[in-house]
């Protein structure tokens, strides 16, 4: 294992988003195996989990407790506590792929790593969409999927962390800043996390409309000059998922 000489505590800090515990939770956490480098564990989680999380998970695992205000201020939460170089943001129920951790290892000293995930849809495994961060695909409402983002912690504090004012789509902000700054990401396309197709992002006509409504909002306020595109890229854009899907 790498003994760190800098300022940092880990090499890797990862950050789990959970609701509740359950057995989801804990293969996400058993699923983070490192040998290679030093490793900082975060759960973020509802205060009413109190009791169980702290009976379930060992001690060398740091529990905070949020205030039920939404997905992206329990991952601000979990960011602002941090001790690592680096960061992975997982959900309660992603966890690794077989070869994640070995992958992550590897690559670790870029500095920030943008690699691929899977998908989970009636118990098959399929590779997300990958497009990188450019202004066309950021124009069609694509981009990575953000559990497979391993990023300095130092650029998350530049970029101010996630809005949570965008109660879906701070991830796609989170990219438009990215693409908007001097940070620039090493792709690589192989898998690190398995994820259930789910959640806020895929629930339904309601969520689709205000996941629309919400990258619109976001787009027009930097580029407030092709607005008149913008209802129409992010349909092109829901049809290209939607195809890759089906595929």
């Amino acid at each position: 294992m790498r003994v760190k000489e800098d300022k940092y505590n880990y090499d890797l800090s990862i950050v789990t988003i959970a609701y509740n515990v359950n057995h989801e939770l804990e293969r996400c956490i058993n699923s983070c195996e490192f040998s290679k480098i030093s490793v900082e564990h975060i759960i973020v989680i509802p205060k009413n989990q109190k009791q169980i999380v702290l009976s379930k998970f060992e001690k060398n695992i740091k529990i905070i407790f949020d205030e039920g205000k939404g997905i992206y201020n329990a991952v601000n939460l979990g960011l602002l506590n941090t001790n690592g170089e680096k960061i992975l943001i997982l959900h309660g129920d992603n966890f690794l792929t077989q070869h994640g951790s070995k992958l992550i290892e590897k690559n670790i000293n870029y500095d920030n790593i943008q690699f691929g995930c899977n998908y989970i849809l009636k118990g098959k495994f399929r590779k997300f969409l990958f497009p990188r961060v450019n202004f066309l695909n950021l124009l069609l409402g694509l981009y990575p999927p953000h559990p497979g983002l391993v990023m300095k912690k130092s650029d998350y504090y530049q970029l101010k962390y996630y809005n949570e004012k965008y109660r879906i789509c701070s991830d796609f902000d989170f990219y438009l800043k990215i693409y908007k700054s001097n940070i620039n990401l090493k792709y690589i396309s192989q898998e690190v996390i398995n994820t259930p197709l789910g959640g806020l992002s895929s629930s339904g006509l309601k969520s689709v409309i205000s996941i629309m409504l919400e990258r619109f909002r976001i787009l027009s306020k930097e580029y407030w000059f092709i607005i008149p595109l913008l209802p129409l890229s992010i349909i092109i854009g829901y049809i290209i998922k939607l195809i890759n899907r089906k595929l």
